[in-house]
């Protein structure tokens, strides 16, 4: 309670992650029962220095093909002046190697990163073979710094497969009337840039669909189309019908790739009256007859 006339003090609290460091700003909402200020926008700006600076930030990100060994690095610091020492890392992904660099002066340095005496580079290395898709685990880092003695470091996996298949899965629509398009391209790229030839293409259900590749050629990306046979209905599909298209590569390391085919069958759309509504009456104008001429007769 401020009593009218008076001033009042507004205390917030900010959160900030221990590796946050630089300027931030934050803005809050307050409301009142003053009638002239029923809602306050309050802005802040403050700075936040960490004990341990990270750079260029606080986090690992390796991205890479299956079978590649890609590796990403950051730069560790302590801000007081003293020396850093990584006492111990933990990390629960069995293909990433972690380790601890000095920071050796007459290396030339990445981009945007200046190394100072002292420095530590944070090394994460793809070292097994890894499974394609994204994730997300945490590094966990024991040091000497009294006031920051664990650091956690989130890392992120982007690792895509040798052959990769876009889109990862196939929709077709069939109509009740019979219109629309009845086929979709989807496309075969290799992400080592390899040369490779198609193969072979086995679907489960060919009732369903048919596959076919659009250049038999050897090269980097290859273009297939799924198409709906022209006999095939919705009374065939019902609401929907799935099945597989089986692709085959002169690729040792990816013989072989499997897509998932869903076709769905389109109802005409029905609307329905309201129940309880009141239809409206249709008047319907008719012109009006025009007069005989004289001497005729009606044949009415």
């Amino acid at each position: 309670m401020i009593p009218a006339g008076q001033s009042g003090k507004l205390v917030a609290r900010v959160h900030t992650r221990p590796t946050q460091d630089g300027a931030l700003s934050k803005s809050i909402s307050v409301a009142t029962d003053s009638p002239d200020a029923r809602s306050l926008r309050l802005s802040m700006a403050f700075t936040v220095k960490a004990v341990i600076k990270v750079l260029p930030r606080p986090q690992l990100t390796l991205r890479g093909v299956v079978g590649e060994v890609e590796s990403a690095r950051l730069l560790v610091r302590r801000v007081d002046g003293k020396p850093l020492e990584i006492k111990d890392i933990k990390i629960k992904e069995p293909g990433i190697d972690l380790v601890v660099v000095p920071v050796d002066l007459k290396e030339k340095a990445p981009r945007g990163m200046k190394p100072q005496e002292g420095d530590l580079w944070l090394v994460a290395t793809i070292v097994g073979n890894m499974n394609s898709g994204n994730r997300s685990v945490k590094a966990w880092i024991s040091t000497n710094h009294p006031k920051m003695p664990e650091l956690e470091i989130p890392v992120s996996l982007r690792i895509r497969p040798i052959i990769e298949v876009r889109p990862s899965a196939v929709q077709l629509f069939i109509q009740e009337t019979g219109g629309g398009p009845r086929g979709t391209l989807f496309r075969v790229s290799h992400n080592k840039s390899r040369p490779f030839d198609i193969t072979g293409i086995k679907v489960a259900d060919e009732d369903l669909v048919g596959a076919s590749v659009m250049d038999p050629k050897k090269g980097v990306v290859h273009s297939i189309m799924v198409e709906l046979p022209d006999a095939l209905a919705v009374k065939d599909v019902g609401t929907q019908r799935k099945t597989e298209i089986v692709i085959q590569t002169s690729d040792p390391e990816m013989p072989e790739l499997t897509i998932p085919v869903t076709v769905i069958g389109r109802q005409p759309v029905t609307r329905s009256v309201r129940s309880g509504g009141r239809i409206k009456p249709t008047l319907e104008m008719r012109p009006a007859p025009m007069p005989l001429p004289t001497g005729t007769v009606n044949p009415s």
